[in-house]
């Protein structure tokens, strides 16, 4: 239940790129069922500790607790295996909608979920998106559709944690606050949500706010 069980506990951590310090002694915790914004201007090394929280970048200091074990630089199967990550720019070597919707089953860490034509229409009507979405290629559709489409994704994947950056950048006023309601309903679930955003509206939804000072 929230506030009850600490999932994540970042311990200063330091994200560094060669000799290029971006994030420093950077701490916090996100409990169960809590919505976190992490906010800061550009350059100030939001997307990187959400790349070094699933292990693309090492972390040069600091420890990373996910549900209480310790998580090291180079063995971070645990929070892969827990946590969907939406990046903010995601690029897919696919043509048509329903190769996307496919492709993160397809992964180690997913095998095992199982997913049906009903479970998927069923959520992309829940996003707002009419089910023959599936049947498109994906340069018939827009940039906000797409950014719901992957939302479908996350949800479906179903993980204790889910890492989101700048979640509402594709989308209109009316979507984002579908979207909005959608992962509160998924934090009173029990999700842990930690999102790096620009976006003052959503930060101002979220259980708490933390912002990253520029180096």
């Amino acid at each position: 239940m929230k506030g009850e069980l600490c999932l994540l506990d970042i311990r200063n951590l330091t994200v560094a790129y060669n000799t290029q310090v971006v994030v420093r002694d950077f701490s916090m915790r996100l409990q169960r069922g809590e919505l976190v914004a992490v906010t800061g201007a550009s350059g100030s090394g939001k997307s990187s500790l959400l790349r070094a929280l699933m292990g693309f970048v090492p972390a040069s200091m600091g420890e990373i607790f996910f549900d209480g074990v310790r998580v090291c630089n180079g063995h971070m199967e645990k929070i892969r295996r827990c946590t969907a990550y939406l990046p903010q720019d995601l690029s897919f070597p696919c043509e048509w909608v329903s190769e996307v919707l496919e492709t993160p089953f397809l992964f180690k860490n997913n095998k095992n979920i199982t997913v049906t034509k009903d479970g998927w229409q069923a959520m992309l009507m829940r996003l707002g998106l009419d089910k023959s979405i599936m049947a498109k290629r994906l340069n018939e559709i827009s940039g906000g559709q797409r950014q719901r489409m992957l939302f479908a994704v996350v949800a479906m994947l179903d993980k204790e944690l889910i890492l989101l950056d700048e979640p509402t950048s594709a989308l209109d006023g009316g979507s984002v606050t579908l979207i909005v309601d959608f992962i509160k309903e998924m934090c009173k679930s029990g999700k842990s949500v930690l999102a790096v955003t620009h976006d003052k509206y959503f930060a101002s939804v979220c259980d708490r706010v933390i912002n990253i000072p520029t180096l």
